[in-house]
């Protein structure tokens, strides 16, 4: 098969018909290449669909099985070569990067090709690639043209690409999810966003019409939104000072809290993919970040396929063009995979990639990783380390954030019983290890983690309300600001709902490390203000170890067998506990006497009614129910013995 791509253009034209889709239905439509000089036989016709139209069952991980034998089954090619007669040519499908070609690694590409054996398909015939028995794109408002691969079809002949592409566009869903949108802090009398948002079932902006109406506080009309398709919005200002919900209809919003404080949190998604990962799709990042999940900072992170040159470039060039300071932030990032999954954020918009992922691969060796970021200001994090990435390891010291929550479940203890668990969560048995893999493990075993939640969503979606989100503190909305803020782990995670949440210890915030006397009187406050009805607030305490750090990154801390690395990881204990609290928002201050160890602590809150998914992931039954939660980074107190002097400090 010839996978050259040069400047020269095959001599045909392609168009797909149906040129638009429903969303995520049982579709037939066919490509065809209308010739404009003759093909004879030796030449080889290449079609292939963007990754959209090959992933499976509304997951990532899951690819169609495109067969030529059985044309009543699922996934059926048939091919039609103008008059020649189906002896004359063979039809083979094979699996195909859709920029790096054959040599580069994929997931989810496959090319159907067409060799011509003999004969010739002269000029103005048609050679004809009908998909049938298959579904549409669970994707939609993608934007064919502005990346190579989402909403075009790749023709070649002999190597030579048909241009233009043929283009297609799929038709969002109906509505089936509205979310009222608000900051979650503003001054009083300043005019703030009020942003409605519809979403389909595949969490798509909807194609809905929607009508407008006055916004209430309590019972009074302090604002209205105007009538939209699929999302409005409006200004509103309050004077007095407070945390307050605004309503629209039965539709309430996130808490926003009127005061002359700092601002803040921002909410932010700095893990999810689009293509050029491969076994991702769609090619709108920033725009749904922005202006769907209407997030304050955002980080496309990909992997495998991220590093080609073009790619590359694509996700530099996004970082920069939607970087708009003050109101709106891009971070540039990729991940690698190093015996563990790794995300690098960069200060910098101009690095090259790394160089053993040029060839689209995802794989760096923890050596190549620290020659890498050696010389480069970066902040790195690990995720879903729950699948078995030990926290007996030592971490480059880059390593600041671990991932508490994603669509891959929780990362922060091994626990079947939970509804967050990741087996549960993509339905996929096994997922899940039991052992020193999670983030009470590397707490009580002295890493210096703090938390964060990421949505790790492949479907270009980042924000998206059931997978996760970060709540971050910073002195202003800009890309040294928020990276120097969550490298002090002035963050924390919720499973996707705007959770405002403040813990502190002696007064000092979440990511702080404190130094305190044996039998010193701490005092602890825990303030909420949920998005719903709260079911629980938890603060959990652990006396932790520390391993020998003069190790190299990627060796063990600790020995193989070191019975204090078990007991440290059974030494967790509740610390407080608030049940049944039958509000959404709650203030708990209490004196904890610190017994001289040094110790973890880090807060927990789950709301008391689950959500339900818009609509059915990963080949499940019915939409999923999930717990609605947020952890706090943790506060390290050490013993003042321990300490050159006794001031709060940034964990670091």
């Amino acid at each position: 098969m010839n996978e050259r791509r040069d400047s020269c253009v095959a001599p045909a034209t392609a168009w797909v018909d149906p040129a638009e889709f429903p969303i995520y239905e049982q579709v037939t439509f066919a490509v065809t290449i209308r010739l404009n000089e003759p093909v004879y036989g030796g030449s080889i016709v290449e079609v292939q669909l963007p990754n959209s139209f090959t992933n499976d069952r509304v997951s990532p991980s899951k690819v169609k099985s495109w067969q030529t034998d059985d044309p009543q089954g699922a996934h059926h090619v048939r091919v039609k070569v103008g008059r020649l007669r189906q002896e004359d040519y063979r039809v083979s499908i094979a699996p195909r990067e859709y920029v790096g070609g054959y040599s580069a690694t994929t997931r989810h590409g496959r090319c159907v090709a067409v060799e011509l054996l003999r004969g010739c398909v002269d000029t103005a015939e048609e050679i004809i690639v009908t998909y049938q028995n298959t579904t549409s794109p669970w994707i939609a408002n993608q934007s064919p043209g502005s990346s190579d691969h989402e909403g075009l079809v790749l023709v070649m002949i002999d190597g030579k690409r048909v241009e233009p592409s043929p283009a297609f566009r799929v038709r969002p869903g109906p509505a089936v999810v509205h979310r009222l949108i608000v900051p979650s802090s503003a001054r009083p009398g300043d005019p703030f966003p009020v942003r409605l948002i519809s979403l389909d079932a595949f969490n798509n902006l909807s194609g809905s019409s929607l009508h407008g109406g006055p916004l209430l506080l309590g019972d009074t009309v302090v604002g209205a939104l105007p009538d939209g398709t699929g999302r409005t919005s409006s200004t509103v200002a309050l004077r007095e000072p407070g945390v307050v919900r605004l309503t629209f209809g039965e539709l309430v919003s996130n808490p926003i809290r009127i005061g002359s404080g700092p601002a803040g949190p921002y909410w932010g998604d700095i893990h999810f993919h689009n293509y050029p990962s491969v076994d991702a799709v769609g090619n709108i990042p920033y725009e749904y970040a922005r202006n769907v999940s209407c997030l304050d900072f955002a980080a496309t992170s990909e992997h495998g396929a991220g590093g080609l040159k073009e790619h590359w470039a694509q996700t530099r060039r996004w970082a920069r063009e939607w970087h708009d300071p003050d109101a709106f932030v891009t971070i540039l990032a990729l991940e690698t995979n190093t015996k563990w999954h790794h995300n690098i954020y960069f200060y910098d918009d101009d690095v090259p990639v790394v160089d053993s992922q040029k060839d689209g691969g995802s794989s760096v060796s923890p050596e190549q990783l620290l020659e890498y970021i050696g010389d480069k200001r970066v902040v790195t994090q690990i995720h879903h380390t729950g699948w078995g990435f030990d926290m007996r390891r030592r971490y480059p010291d880059t390593t600041r954030l671990f991932e508490i929550y994603s669509m891959h479940g929780t990362s922060e203890l091994y626990d079947p019983e939970s509804s967050l668990f990741m087996d549960k969560h993509r339905n996929r048995a096994g997922d899940s290890k039991d052992g020193p893999f999670y983030a009470r493990d590397a707490w009580a075993l002295g890493q210096r983690f703090a938390t964060h939640g990421s949505s790790d969503n492949h479907f270009g979606q980042p924000g998206v309300r059931h997978n996760s989100v970060t709540a971050l503190h910073c002195t202003a909305l800009r890309r040294e600001n928020v990276l120097d803020a969550l490298a002090g782990g002035r963050c924390y995670a919720t499973t996707g709902e705007r959770i405002l949440l403040d813990f502190s210890i002696g007064g000092a915030p979440m990511g702080s490390e404190i130094s305190a006397a044996r039998g010193a009187r701490l005092d602890v406050r825990v303030e909420v203000h949920g998005t719903a009805v709260l079911g629980s607030v938890e603060v959990f305490a652990c006396p932790f170890i520390e391993g020998n750090r003069a190790v190299a990154v990627n060796e063990l801390m600790f020995a193989e067998d070191d019975p204090a690395v078990e007991k440290a990881r059974r030494a967790w204990t509740t610390a407080f506990e608030a049940r049944n609290i039958g509000e959404a928002d709650a203030s708990f201050e209490w004196t904890l006497e610190f017994e001289g160890a040094p110790t973890v602590l880090y807060t927990r809150i789950t709301q008391r009614d689950p959500i339900t998914l818009p609509g059915i992931l990963e080949g499940q039954d019915a939409p999923q129910q999930r717990s609605v939660a947020a952890w706090s980074s943790p506060i390290w107190v050490i013993p003042s013995s321990l300490c050159r002097d006794s001031s709060s400090s940034s964990a670091g």
